[in-house]
């Protein structure tokens, strides 16, 4: 039989992951399974700050901003999904998106990942890629997209 324990949900803040963290919400109600927020801090564009006339701990002081941001995003999110019968936990992460979901699902032994994806099409999708379509293809377990509304 099919049974879900743990369920991934990476969060950005967007409209869509809210929309997503809801069907997480039945889900783990459904299954009375326990739920993780997951938020990546991508700290990729800190690799193009160079040693030019920029204070020393320019890096410490985005990155510090960045965990902060992520910690009051993560904030919103829970009061609108706070349930006593789920046992949630949140996570904040650096580094790439992709390879941070991928590699808390497969050390966590989650059972589904719950995410929303953007819409973006055209040029836009193949400049900036999708984060969703790459989890679909390289998780370790079936994988939840949810779309934006009116898509």
């Amino acid at each position: 039989m099919f049974q879900l324990k743990r369920i991934l949900v990476p969060a950005d803040g967007s409209e869509t992951s809210k929309r997503a963290l809801q069907y997480a919400i039945e889900l783990a109600r459904s299954f009375n399974a326990s739920m993780t927020l997951l938020m990546v801090v991508d700290d990729q564009h800190l690799d193009f700050l160079g040693p030019a006339s920029y204070p020393e701990n320019l890096n410490e002081i985005i990155e510090k901003r960045m965990m902060d941001q992520a910690k009051a995003t993560l904030k919103e999110f829970l009061p609108s999904s706070s349930d006593s019968s789920i046992s949630t936990e949140t996570v904040i992460l650096r580094g790439y998106p992709v390879t941070e979901i991928i590699e808390y699902a497969k050390t966590h032994e989650i059972d589904m990942i719950v995410m929303g994806t953007h819409g973006r099409t055209g040029v836009t999708h193949v400049v900036i890629g999708s984060i969703a379509e790459k989890v679909v293809r390289m998780a370790p377990c079936p994988v939840l997209t949810v779309k934006p509304i009116g898509h």
